[in-house]
């Protein structure tokens, strides 16, 4: 997370140091263009971020998942970014399966600051989020999954995770055995 264009300088070195090569998965967590979606998003998407992705990931045939971080939300451009990473439901979280795990990726990127009907319709977004946690808690795949593991770009204790901190509380912090998430991912610091 939050290498701001420079994935064509460390990618490929920390993969290597980190035995990485043969993994089934790879997570980009959030900031992973050079500043902001202002202008030619088209040139920070594509220049170095995926190009890179593409040949270290695609190449080999292993799957990659991009969570938005806040600088993929700000700028005149930010309305791009669902563009490059289309979904059916036109939704930036999601959750799947794969071997034990149920990964959860949830799009909370950061407080959205500045103009107050922002913050609204951030917070809008994130509730939304916190209500489809709940409901995927109740679900088949949720109950067979050893591992329950919850990606998201900001953390839940610094930097802007106060207010996810208070909107996810309920839903995330279960130490029950049927709720409880096993491990919380997070880029941004």
């Amino acid at each position: 997370a939050d290498t701001h264009g420079s994935s064509r300088v460390w990618l490929e070195p920390s993969i290597e140091r980190s035995n990485a090569r043969d993994a089934d998965l790879f997570v980009q967590l959030g900031d992973q263009i050079e500043d902001t979606m202002a202008n030619d998003a088209e040139n920070l998407i594509m220049g170095s971020f995926l190009d890179e992705c593409c040949r270290l990931y695609a190449s080999r045939g292993k799957a990659a998942i991009f969570v938005r971080g806040n600088h993929e939300c700000q700028g005149i451009q930010a309305w791009k970014y669902g563009t490059y990473f289309p979904r059916p439901d036109g939704k930036g979280y999601f959750s799947f399966s794969q071997g034990p795990a149920l990964f959860v990726v949830l799009d909370a990127p950061a407080n959205h600051g500045g103009m107050p009907i922002n913050e609204v319709i951030a917070g809008a977004y994130l509730a939304e989020q916190a209500a489809w946690l709940a409901d995927l808690k109740k679900t088949e795949a949720w109950r067979k999954a050893t591992f329950r593991i919850v990606m998201a770009h900001i953390p839940m204790t610094l930097g802007g995770g106060d207010r996810l901190a208070e909107i996810f509380r309920e839903v995330l912090v279960d130490k029950s055995k049927d709720g409880r998430i096993h491990l919380y991912l997070a880029g941004h610091m």
